[in-house]
């Protein structure tokens, strides 16, 4: 009797010991996996971190190329509109003083616009159209009546905003590809929708067209995905191209 209550005890002795050892071993496993779990997760965050350092400088980089190219595109407010509004004053200088004089200080405004405003990200839009109203008068004195560019603009959308001159280089792109003479004028009509500027003109191509390998739309496609979470729409339906600015 005393034999088996011995070996009894020296059974219970001997399971304790093993169950001691696998919770010592099981310890060990334990405090190794949160040494690899805590070395995973830093190893993760620090890559995480790297991750969003880089996307950040990539997408900062491609921000201010784009700024730049958009900025080079405001620069040159078109050469040949320059030389053609010269042409026009000088012109005008001989036939009628009075207006020669009036062009010239609408021209000195348009400028003074691109100038004052070159190193602006936005302005509001009833800025962009008070420039954009001397601007066209300007062109109306190459085109006459063939050039008509109507507004029609909401009174509570003039203090939403928009980068400078992007007007201006969506009239030129019309003008630049179509024809424009008495017998087809160009309509732009320019109107508000909500939060969205419309630009739409009728197509009428030209069958060869100036120096042009569309960089301007481009470019102003690209700025605006850095300024607005609503991309430019630019579409065309029968014969009316269009263009969808978001307001900011």
């Amino acid at each position: 009797m005393a034999i088996q209550i011995f070996k009894i005890e020296k059974f219970d002795y001997l399971v304790r010991t093993e169950l001691t050892q696998l919770a010592k071993i099981a310890g060990y496993l334990a405090q190794l996996l949160i040494v690899v779990l805590l070395n995973v997760g830093h190893f993760t965050y620090y890559s995480l971190q790297k991750w969003r350092e880089s996307a950040l400088r990539a997408s900062n980089l491609e921000k201010e190329k784009s700024q730049v190219q958009f900025d080079n595109l405001k620069n040159q407010l078109n050469p040949h509109f320059l030389f053609n509004s010269l042409t026009s004053l000088d012109s005008l200088i001989q036939e009628n003083p009075p207006l020669a004089r009036d062009f010239l200080q609408q021209l000195s405004k348009v400028f003074r616009y691109v100038l004052k405003n070159k190193e602006k990200g936005l302005v509001s839009l009833e800025t962009e159209l008070t420039f954009i109203k001397y601007y066209v008068g300007l062109l109306k004195t190459r085109f006459g009546e063939s050039l008509q560019v109507e507004f029609m603009i909401k009174e509570d959308v003039l203090d939403l905003q928009i980068a400078p001159v992007t007007l201006q280089i969506l009239i030129e792109n019309a003008i630049k590809h179509n024809i424009i003479n008495e017998n087809n004028p160009l309509t732009i009509h320019i109107k508000s929708q909500e939060d969205t500027l419309l630009i739409e003109n009728n197509i009428q191509k030209k069958k060869q067209v100036e120096t042009s390998n569309g960089q301007g739309l481009i470019n102003l496609k690209t700025l605006y995905s850095f300024l607005s979470n609503t991309a430019i729409e630019i579409s065309t339906e029968k014969d009316i191209f269009l263009v969808k600015i978001p307001l900011i």
